[in-house]
């Protein structure tokens, strides 16, 4: 199975982990909430700086409104 992280802000962590914990996916999963109220005005930069325990997932998942290189991310997982 593949190893998912969402990154989410501080606002929305709650409510991503209802509803992953009740679509009940076949895949395994992680959240790693960071310490922003908003994903939103988070960038590729600035994740990439406060993201640690995610080495080793298959894909990380970032709101849509994420400016920036994704590179930055996928350098740090």
């Amino acid at each position: 199975m593949a190893d998912y992280l969402f990154v989410s802000g501080k606002l929305a962590a709650d409510a991503l982990k209802d509803t992953l914990e009740a679509m009940a996916p076949d895949f395994d999963y992680r959240i790693k909430r960071l310490d922003i109220s908003v994903a939103a005005l988070m960038d590729a930069g600035w994740i990439a700086g406060h993201l640690d325990g995610a080495e080793g997932c298959d894909t990380v998942m970032v709101s849509g409104w994420v400016q920036g290189d994704p590179a930055l991310i996928e350098e740090r997982v």
